[in-house]
């Protein structure tokens, strides 16, 4: 946090994950159903959330409605909690394994620098 009278830092990990409309009515490039909302109201809508907020955001999606009957569908089994867990474990266990020499065990401790050695991408990807 920074101020007029100073600069704190308060140690934090967060994930933050954060969903809108794409206009007030909701419809804004659905194409299964016609947004009803002018360029203003748009506008207005969007600049609810303000730039500096939105810079701190790294991913953003467009997420399609999905049709009621697919949400009405029936699901195929669910996995069960102690397969779940295995594979968990032994996600965990790989990360262990692979950070073992950096002081760190997971993921989420990665820094930039120790993003760019182990998730570089090629050309390809």
């Amino acid at each position: 946090m920074t101020r007029a009278s100073g600069s704190l830092k308060y140690p934090a990990r967060v994930m933050l994950v954060a969903a809108m409309n794409p206009c007030p009515c909701g419809y804004y490039g659905d194409r299964s159903r016609p947004c009803v909302c002018t360029v203003t109201q748009i506008r207005r809508y969007r600049a609810k959330l303000s730039g500096p907020l939105l810079d701190r955001l790294d991913i953003h999606l467009d997420v399609p409605p999905v049709p009621v009957r697919e949400l009405r569908a029936e699901l195929p089994s669910a996995e069960g909690s102690a397969a779940i867990r295995a594979r968990v474990v032994a996600a965990r266990d790989r990360q262990r394994r692979r950070y073992r020499s950096d002081g760190f065990y997971t993921n989420a401790q990665l820094k930039p620098r120790q993003v760019k050695r182990y998730c570089g991408l090629d050309q390809h990807a």
